[in-house]
């Protein structure tokens, strides 16, 4: 089983509100899961930066990475 960190986090109320709103909008389990995904977009993000690649969003990459569609009424 791989470990585990926990970790602590201060946050203004705004950034709290976003993380909620987020997280329903992703429909993500909690926010430890927004988190989670949000590091793995901006881990991508900047693996193609630093690469030298140039990155798109395609509306599956939303899909898989975020839980949500571009086309989806929020």
């Amino acid at each position: 089983m791989e470990k585990k960190y926990r970790l602590q986090f201060d946050f203004t109320e705004e950034r709290v509100e976003r993380l909620d709103d987020l997280k329903v909008k992703t429909e993500a389990s909690n926010r430890a899961e927004v988190i989670k995904r949000a590091l793995h977009f901006y881990g991508l993000v900047v693996d193609r930066a630093v690469s030298g690649e140039s990155f798109n969003l395609s509306n599956d990459l939303l899909i898989a990475i975020c839980g949500v569609s571009s086309n989806k009424k929020n």
